[in-house]
């Protein structure tokens, strides 16, 4: 309840009430820039820390509260999902997404249309979504390679059926700018798609719940063509858990190759700060595999993928392994490439099978496949001034004895360092991981600096190193 002539601190501006009526008091509350969607005035536990998002956080509960009890030490300000409620705000009314026209999204002269597998194609121009619900018959996703720019406003995607063929919740191949707000996207039930993001041209996403991918939360395809400045700004969203498909390579945010053909020219700003990341099942990559019964056995990978010298792998199957393997147990890569030998240490004999099997075989990578946060640049052309690595908290859980995560971070290299990017004050549980910072990036080589990293288990400060 706000009282008469108390200060109300917003996030630009100062309102002085004055013992004004409800009506009166609602538009100066608007006048003012308050999104009256937020959450109550005076809801952020850890007080007012600039730049944390809690002040302009959507109405709602928080996802995980009780997350940071456990801990030794934790963030002082206030922690998306923890601190705040994420996603569609508490009270949101949705609309069914096949009650979408151009004209209820903005843009008479556009064009939307609904295609196979409940794909739906955005055309040219700008376009604003609104309260939409994606999970409607079975979930939908979207496409657009002529769209100049995308919001999504409190917004809900989920899968109750399988849509083949479509890898993205939302995939734009032509730049468009894609703003998403307030928003949910769980692909728990989903095989299809099994991925949030894909995009070429500027995102920016904020106050979001992300749940349950089975690939990449974002992932970054840049556009040849985009020669401008590409700009990611991911700030105050959950990232809660993935749960990979087979032979998933998963990170929360990845910048791959091209959208057609050449050399990246243009340069990269990307910004990701007080994000929450929760990792708690395992995940591995796996590959069908033939072994011969031979001395040595000869490994050898189906989809023709590769191995490298000493990675670790463990085998299953559908029947039985050829003698003497044993499945689940750590085995060493001798070699490289798509067939290998395999040792019992590293860098130790090769092992003689003595009978040939039955069943289909699997190999998986005995530590998971693919980093937290993985980006950077690539190429000597592939500029990226001043990114951003701050104040996200980051947690990965030993799933019945296994990793969770490989790395929470990896970014750049000695051959291709930023420039004057910025680690700092981020809080990690590692003890779901491999490490941290995968081993030689986000080093001062790298072009990156650091400071303020912590282990919430212990309170010791993590270098990257």
């Amino acid at each position: 309840m706000l009282e008469p002539n108390r200060k109300l601190w917003l996030p630009s501006r100062r309102l002085v009430l004055a013992g004004a009526s409800s009506a009166a008091l609602i538009s100066a509350l608007q006048a003012g820039g308050l999104n009256l969607s937020q959450g109550p005035i005076g809801s952020c536990p850890k007080g007012i820390h600039a730049g944390d998002g809690c002040p302009g956080a959507p109405a709602g509960t928080p996802q995980l509260p009780n997350l940071l009890n456990s801990y030794l030490v934790r963030p002082s300000w206030n922690v998306a999902a923890v601190d705040y409620h994420v996603g569609i705000p508490t009270g949101t009314v949705l609309t069914d997404w096949q009650a979408m026209t151009p004209t209820s999204l903005g843009n008479p002269g556009g064009s939307v249309s609904f295609g196979p597998n409940n794909v739906i194609t955005i055309g040219s121009g700008s376009y604003t979504f609104n309260n939409i619900d994606f999970s409607q018959h079975g979930g939908a996703s979207l496409f657009t390679n002529s769209a100049t720019a995308m919001t999504f406003n409190n917004c809900n995607w989920a899968y109750s059926t399988q849509l083949t063929g479509f890898t993205y919740c939302i995939q734009d191949q032509g730049g468009a700018q894609i703003t998403v707000t307030n928003c949910k996207l769980d692909l728990s039930n989903a095989t299809q798609p099994n991925a949030f993001f894909g995009h070429a041209g500027p995102i920016t996403v904020t106050y979001s719940h992300l749940k349950n991918t089975q690939q990449h939360f974002f992932e970054c395809s840049r556009n040849t063509n985009f020669t401008g400045t590409l700009t990611a700004i991911i700030k105050y969203n959950l990232f809660d858990d993935a749960v990979p498909a087979a032979g998933a390579h998963v990170n929360y945010f990845q910048v791959t190759g091209t959208v057609g053909t050449g050399t990246v020219t243009g340069t990269m700003s990307v910004h990701i700060e007080y994000n929450t990341t929760y990792q708690t099942s395992a995940f591995s990559r796996f590959e069908t595999v033939t072994i011969s019964n031979a001395s040595p056995a000869l490994v050898t990978l189906v989809s023709g993928d590769t191995a490298a010298n000493t990675n670790q792998i463990k085998f299953a199957t559908t029947g039985t392994l050829p003698a003497p393997l044993v499945p689940g147990q750590i085995y060493f890569v001798s070699g490289s490439g798509t067939s290998f030998n395999i040792s019992a240490t590293s860098g130790g004999a090769a092992i003689n099978t003595t009978s040939p099997g039955s069943g289909t075989h699997t190999a998986s990578a005995a530590t998971p496949s693919g980093e937290g946060f993985q980006w950077g640049p690539d190429t000597a052309t592939d500029s990226w001034p001043s990114p951003t690595f701050l104040n996200n908290t980051m947690i990965a859980i030993l799933d019945g004895g296994n990793f969770s995560r490989s790395y929470h971070f990896h970014d750049g290299s000695p051959s291709f360092p930023v420039v004057t990017g910025q680690c700092n004050n981020n809080y990690f549980d590692p003890s779901g991981a491999i490490g941290t910072f995968y081993p030689g990036s986000t080093t001062p080589a790298c072009g990156w600096t650091s400071s303020g990293n912590i282990n919430m288990n212990d309170g010791s400060t993590i270098t990257p190193a």
